[in-house]
């Protein structure tokens, strides 16, 4: 088990879920889009904090299913220089999205 924070997802009658992106070709692999009522609410603080809630929810909702994401991973922008100086000096930069896994020593800014 880790520290990770997680979400649990009633996900049930996620078949019936609208899609985000209108298409003809008939694909089943484009994005869902999560019903309002059906969104998370609760971050819970860790995966077994999150397993016990799902299986008391489970308990509560009978015929409901009900899955636990925990978080592996935060998307952050970082600034990479794109121009440099002979004499390495920063003369212009751009911002980057960048994955960080949260199990990264040097991610300490995680703001969970």
């Amino acid at each position: 088990m880790t520290g990770n924070p997680c979400l649990i997802l009633e996900w049930s009658a996620a078949g019936d879920w609208p899609r985000l992106y209108a298409n003809g070709d008939g694909l089943e692999r484009w994005p869902l889009r999560i019903p309002a009522d059906a969104r998370p609410t609760v971050l819970q603080p860790d995966r077994a904090s999150a397993e016990a809630e799902a299986r008391r929810l489970a308990e509560l909702h009978h015929g409901k299913c009900f899955a636990v994401f925990e978080a592996q991973a935060v998307a952050t922008a970082v600034e990479l220089p794109t121009h440099v100086t002979v004499s390495g000096c920063v003369w212009a930069s751009r911002m980057v999205g960048t994955l960080i896994d949260i199990d990264d020593p040097d991610s300490d800014d995680i703001p969970f």
